[in-house]
């Protein structure tokens, strides 16, 4: 282990593979020597500094050191649309960033949208941590767009993000049809060099707290039925009505999802209808806490998946925060369903395995 200082008062540790320099109170001023440490450990290959007041100017002068990691967590960084830009041209650089964090960042749209030519050219990276920073509609249909070539990337999330309706649906046609949808190609050609767009091979999508309604989410799922890579989708907080559900259940590939908190009330029993039609055949874990559901819809549910073919690959099913659960006949229901069926891991307390939220 060698000690670097970064400031008058903060050394930073760097281990054979591993920097860790997280909430050190490092600011821009501390990037020059983080760069040179890098470049003076080339075996270094994971760098954390999260929650540290770096600034658009201290990724600046990390730029050049930054295409020799295949980690790096910047989240909490105080990082604007201009040091999305430095990033972009790091990601262009690099050959073997594989996981980027930059949640809780001020990036805009405007950020996301420069990043996202970055992704386009990146031939390494496999995740992407945007939760919490602002690129809103544009920025995640710039993404989208560049996930059309950027395929070894198979993890998003953009959670929290101010996206709606429009953005989804941008990103629905990078996973199913990528020349539908976008309206300028010429514009397109011209700042992604023109390459063919394939598919998005996401395997994990995170839109969790944004501004989707179930419109939204109807053509996220038909996507989905066309696609044969998304395999665990986060739509936690956003509003999901039946037609969602419908199209949804009908995506053969799918086998995690999380719905906690999506107001599905009294809409919850129409999950028995997709159950009855052979829905979410494939879905392992089916997460519906926190949704308002009352005793008589929760109770069609239950009875439903007392049945060994309906959702067959079940394995957890998520049930905690719903008035339901607060009914004298509940734990009595649950039994029942967990002895019908005892491969069924059902979770509604917060001492049972697998609680949602």
């Amino acid at each position: 282990m060698v000690c670097v200082p970064t400031c008058a008062k903060c050394t930073m540790q760097v281990h054979s593979t591993m920097c860790h320099a997280g909430l050190q109170g490092i600011s821009s001023k501390g990037a020059d020597s983080i760069a040179a440490a890098i470049q003076g450990h080339q075996s270094l290959q994971q760098l954390v500094l999260a929650h540290n007041h770096l600034s658009d100017e201290g990724v600046r002068l990390l730029q050049p050191a930054l295409a020799l990691l295949r980690r790096l967590d910047l989240r909490g960084c105080h990082i604007g649309s201009q040091g999305a830009q430095c990033l972009a041209t790091a990601l262009r650089e690099a050959h073997s960033l594989e996981v980027l964090r930059l949640d809780d960042n001020p990036l805009t749209e405007h950020g996301g949208s420069a990043l996202a030519a970055g992704v386009w050219h990146s031939q390494s990276l496999r995740e992407l941590h945007l939760c919490n920073t602002g690129i809103g509609d544009e920025g995640l249909s710039r993404l989208a767009q560049a996930l059309t070539h950027a395929s070894q990337l198979t993890y998003l999330d953009v959670s929290a993000c101010s996206i709606g309706d429009e953005g989804v649906s941008d990103l629905a046609d990078a996973i199913s049809d990528p020349f539908h949808g976008i309206a300028d190609k010429a514009m397109l050609n011209e700042e992604f060099h023109g390459a063919a767009p394939t598919p998005a091979h996401l395997h994990v999508l995170k839109l969790r707290d944004n501004q989707i309604s179930d419109h939204g989410v109807k053509e996220l799922g038909e996507a989905m039925q066309q696609s044969s890579s998304l395999q665990d989708l986060d739509l936690a907080g956003n509003q999901v009505g039946i037609q969602g559900l419908k199209c949804l259940s009908a995506a053969s590939v799918l086998q995690k999802l999380c719905l906690f908190n999506c107001k599905l009330g009294q809409e919850a029993a129409d999950i028995v209808s997709c159950f009855k039609d052979n829905g979410f055949s494939n879905v392992r874990e089916l997460d519906l806490t926190g949704n308002e559901v009352e005793g008589p819809q929760m109770q069609s549910v239950l009875e439903a998946v007392q049945q060994q073919d309906v959702a067959p690959a079940l394995k957890v099913l998520i049930i905690g925060g719903n008035p339901a659960a607060q009914t004298d006949s509940f734990s009595e229901l649950v039994d029942k369903a967990r002895a019908a069926r005892p491969t069924l891991d059902i979770a509604w307390q917060a001492t049972d395995p697998g609680q949602g939220g």
